[in-house]
Order: structure tokens, then sequence, then C-alpha cells
């Protein structure tokens, strides 16, 4: 019945284009805003942005930019907790990249743990998955750059190399019974 008598001339789309229009206005300057306060690390913002996807039917996007922002800050607490050892010394001692990596699963840990409420709340109930899907992805790239990093300053591929290319004669002696002419 709406859509035969709600278009007039100066409304000449049915009631569902005109409102799906309106949600995609509106997503795209939520996105804006909440890009904007991300961007400006105004949290308060980036909250009451991210409240109001799901209101107009955009939950995909708000969980994706949700993603992206907390992925955002886990990369550059990762680098911060990387760079903070950027001494040498610092970084010879044993347990640098561990602490490192530890760092930084801890920081995931602390951002699942307080934001999954906020998620859930305004998303529905396992929506959160999502968002720890993406915190994965992130988590893979940042905790490879750490064990690269150790790799490299640890020289831990010319180490393999030369164990990989010893002869072993002297060491496979020393296991063979020794013959008595």
């Amino acid at each position: 019945f709406a859509e035969e008598v709600v278009p007039t001339a100066e409304v000449p789309d049915p009631p569902r284009v005109t409102l799906n229009a309106a949600a995609e206005s509106l997503c795209g300057l939520f996105l804006r805003e909440f890009e904007k306060a991300a961007s400006e690390g105004d949290g308060s913002r980036v909250t009451r942005f991210f409240k109001l996807f799901p209101l107009i039917g955009r939950s995909d996007v708000g969980l994706e930019a949700y993603g992206r922002y907390v992925c955002g800050g886990v990369a550059a607490r990762a680098r911060f907790n990387l760079n903070a050892g950027a001494g040498a010394s610092q970084r010879k001692e044993g347990l640098f990249y561990a602490n490192a990596l530890t760092k930084l699963f801890e920081h995931i840990a602390q951002i699942v743990d307080g934001h999954q409420p906020l998620v859930e709340r305004h998303y529905g109930v396992g929506m959160v998955v999502r968002v720890i899907e993406r915190l994965q992805m992130e988590a893979d790239v940042q905790g490879g750059i750490v064990i690269d990093t150790w790799a490299d300053e640890r020289s831990v591929e010319r180490k393999l190399t030369d164990v990989k290319s010893y002869a072993f004669s002297f060491l496979v002696q020393s296991f063979l019974p020794t013959q008595k002419h």
C-alpha cells in the first residue's frame, strides 16, 4: 500500500528506496566522523559513532571500522614496545623479544576483555568474534615482525646455515668405539 500511495511528485521513490538512501548517507557520515575521531584519538567520540551503525542497519560497516581502529592501536603499541628497546644493550638481553610478544598478547587480551561488553550490547551476542578475527590477523603480523626482528638481530639464519654445513666428522668419530690393534 505504501509503495503505491506514498510516492508523489516531491518524493518519487517508494519508502524502502528513500530509507535505504538515507541509511547510506548516514552510514557515510558516521564512517567519516568515526575515522576522524579515531585519528584524533578521541575515544568517547569513537564509541559514540560506533554505537550508531547498528541503528541504521549497517553493523558490518561499523564492525569493520572498529576492527581497523583497534588493530591500528595494536600496531602502534607493538611498534612502541619494539622501539622502546632501541638500545642494543636492551635488545641483547635474553627476554626483550619474549617480553615484546607478551606485551602484544596482553594488550590484545585487554582490548577483547574491555571492548566485548560494548560490542555485544550494541551489535549482539557473538559479534565480537568479527573483531577478534581482525585482531588475530594483526597479532600474526605484529608477532611476525617481532620474531623476524629477533631472527635478524641474532643472525639465526646464518647460524642455522653454519650448523647445517658443519661436517660433524669429529663428533661422529668421538662416538665410534675405539678399536685396539
